[in-house]
């Protein structure tokens, strides 16, 4: 790497730094490449011995939601779901909020902007095509946060990873963000969309890693902010990939879209946004919003109708319903199945018979949910009685488990 010592290591490029990483324990490193990650971690650790002996001042939220932050600056952030959930819309809603800059945006769920905000916000896309699909997504954006689609917008930036490779996108990536750094001197909100098409193979360690390294320079080093949207398993409640888990394992804030099921477990057109991580806060209510038909934008659902398709599921005891009840319980805790029926009865209409196939369909397919901030299945165990335990879902299952889809 030709780089100028002079330098401190925040103007260096993005790929550079990475790139020193890289030499690192390689066979023939030079010790100038020892000697820069050193001074790097010198400097780090003057930096932080200055602000230890200072009174430390805690980020604002940049977005909160009935009054509690839920984005905050310098953060990485997570929108996952099923296809089909609008997750590229909810991510669009975050971007026209903060190109309008004045809480005025449409259709924008009661998320607003908690201080005044001069950021750019960057739209990265991997998935829709340059013709129309993309193009039209921005406008929407665009006139949502009040503006004309003839606008040329200073704080508005987009470009698309899809013509790339997949072996050159991070690079690709990469390279932009560190133009970004250039252009701009303001905070920059940068949505991935998708971001497991960003690397080669999201369920490589080391293409995970990569990324997560360079936004975890950017957000440490640089004034910005990440929203990555990435998809969820089929059939499971975690993002994709051993990147899905690493992101997950780093994020501030995870949101996680999904449909409302009736009773039958067919799926509804209101879609639950539900906060199954908050680093920085309890996390908030759920969410449920729709589109509108005719405007086309997020409304909020009617809570009638919410109400009466929980009922439905209660009914059935789906097992959505025995998930989220799952959600609540301890981990770590033995529960006899006798005792854990006890539990589900007091809260669903079913029979024991049928609330018994329910844990134990979740326990054998090893289904996924989220409890005190963690990825965790349920684990069937018979000795003389039968236990049932919430348990951390470990590393390597998880990996076969994406392989597996």
């Amino acid at each position: 790497m030709d780089s100028n010592p002079n330098l401190p290591e925040s103007a260096l490029p993005l790929h550079a730094v990475h790139g020193e990483f890289d030499k690192l324990g390689q066979p023939g490193a030079q010790p100038n490449c020892q000697s820069t990650l050193l001074a790097c971690m010198l400097k780090t650790a003057e930096e932080l011995n200055n602000r230890k002996m200072q009174t430390i001042r805690f980020s604002q939220p940049l977005i909160n939601l009935n009054g509690q932050g839920v984005i905050f600056p310098q953060t990485i952030n997570v929108l996952q779901g099923q296809s089909g959930v609008h997750k590229s819309r909810v991510a669009g809603m975050f971007a026209s909020l903060l190109l309008n800059r004045r809480n005025t945006a449409a259709g924008t769920l009661g998320f607003e902007l908690e201080l005044e905000s001069d950021s750019v916000v960057c739209y990265m896309d991997t998935e829709r095509n340059l013709n129309d699909q993309l193009p039209y997504a921005l406008q929407c954006i665009q006139v949502n946060a009040g503006f004309n689609i003839q606008d040329q917008l200073d704080h508005f930036v987009f470009t698309s990873l899809l013509e790339f490779r997949r072996e050159e996108r991070i690079s690709a990536l990469e390279a932009y963000l560190a133009y970004l750094r250039d252009q701009f001197t303001q905070h920059i909100f940068i949505i991935l969309d998708v971001v497991s098409d960003c690397v080669s193979d999201f369920n490589r360690t080391e293409d995970s890693m990569r990324l997560i390294d360079m936004l975890n320079v950017m957000v440490n080093r640089y004034n910005a902010t990440f929203l990555c949207v990435i998809h969820e398993n089929p059939n499971q409640q975690k993002a994709r990939g051993h990147l899905g888990t690493e992101l997950f394992n780093k994020a501030t804030t995870a949101i996680q879209l999904a449909a409302e099921q009736n009773g039958e477990g067919v799926p509804s057109d209101i879609i639950r946004l539900r906060f199954i991580k908050c680093r920085n806060t309890k996390a908030p209510l759920p969410v449920y919003a729709r589109i509108d038909p005719d405007t086309k934008l997020l409304t909020e659902a009617d809570q009638e109708e919410i109400q009466e398709l929980r009922i439905g599921r209660q009914r059935k005891a789906s097992e959505a319903e025995v998930l989220e009840f799952l959600e609540g319980l301890s981990i770590g805790q033995q529960y006899t199945k006798t005792e854990l029926l006890k539990q589900l009865g007091q809260q669903f209409e079913a029979s024991a018979k049928i609330l018994g196939q329910r844990l134990d369909e979740i326990a054998a397919t090893s289904r996924t949910f989220y409890a005190q901030g963690h990825i965790c299945i349920l684990q069937k165990q018979r000795n003389r009685q039968t236990f049932y335990t919430i348990k951390i879902q470990p590393q390597n299952e998880e990996l076969l488990v994406s392989i597996g889809q």
